[in-house]
């Protein structure tokens, strides 16, 4: 099978062409493709990627398309609580009253009952045939610049209520560039372990010299404050800081299982494509 692919980058260099086959082939060996089955040509911003044996990966297309045009775009954002949120949405509709109706749209139970920490960024749970209209709301109010220009609202990836039909809505807080305080951080190691005192499952993550430094100084402004972990622009997880943390080495715990784990040492570890990617038909 052969995919073709470009760089939508108009500044794409010699190096990020190098770099985009490594990448490419580090991918594609981590989803299980032998080294000795992939073959990647390139020409400046065009890439060809020829996987032999097709029948062989027959079950791994999509998973292949995926490693091609990922572009792996990690960084943590601090967020907005639940009660700082609501407040501007009261604001941007000029009272309790209009904003009431905003409110109809989530599972009332969200508020106050789920949040043992009022300053996590969880906004509340929404069932998911109104997340267009919760969408529509926000775009809305956004385009009017009723809210704060740092606000960004994100639906989670995946949701602790999902079998009950509800999303998880979740407010960021954004730099002063648009994006999260700590963009692209290199992250040296991350793998999952099991908690030794209650046999939970955590991951272990361990960060370079100047992701540290910058690390300290985000955990100590967030203390008792969720920071969100977000991939591709969608949110995975937004752990609470306990305390400031100083030598870049990070455990992360919360309500998951090994596989959950697992996915996010993998956002956590993929290394991002120099520019994003199109599919050449």
């Amino acid at each position: 099978m052969v995919f073709k692919t470009q760089a939508t980058s108009n500044t794409f260099t010699a190096s990020d062409e190098k770099k985009t086959v490594v990448i490419y082939s580090n991918r594609l060996l981590k989803l299980g493709i032998e080294k000795e089955d992939i073959s990647i040509r390139s020409s400046a911003r065009d890439f060809t990627i020829e996987i032999k044996h097709s029948k062989k990966y027959s079950l791994l297309v999509d998973g292949i398309k995926a490693c091609l045009i990922t572009e792996a775009h990690f960084a943590f954002w601090e967020t907005y609580s639940q009660s700082e949120a609501g407040q501007c949405l009261r604001n941007a509709y000029g009272g309790q009253d209009k904003f009431r109706h905003f409110l109809a749209l989530f599972d009332t139970t969200s508020f106050n009952t789920t949040i043992s920490n009022h300053n996590a960024c969880l906004f509340g749970y929404a069932k998911t045939e109104n997340i267009p209209a919760v969408n529509a709301i926000i775009d809305s109010l956004q385009h009017l610049q009723l809210l704060p220009f740092d606000i960004r609202f994100k639906w989670k990836t995946k949701s602790l209520k999902e079998k009950e039909g509800l999303a998880e809505y979740v407010v960021l807080k954004a730099a002063i560039n648009g994006e999260g305080r700590m963009d692209k951080p290199t992250i040296l190691e991350a793998k999952v372990a099991t908690n030794k005192y209650n046999s939970s499952v955590e991951i272990l993550i361990q960060m370079d010299s100047s992701a540290t430094v910058e690390w300290a100084k985000m955990t100590k402004a967030n203390i008792n404050r969720t920071i969100a972990m977000v991939y591709d622009d969608e949110v995975f997880a937004y752990p609470t800081v306990m305390s400031e943390i100083t030598e870049g080495r990070s455990n992360i715990t919360g309500v998951f299982t090994k596989e959950e784990a697992q996915q996010m040492v993998y956002y956590l570890t993929d290394q991002p494509l120099p520019s994003a990617m199109k599919f050449q038909y």
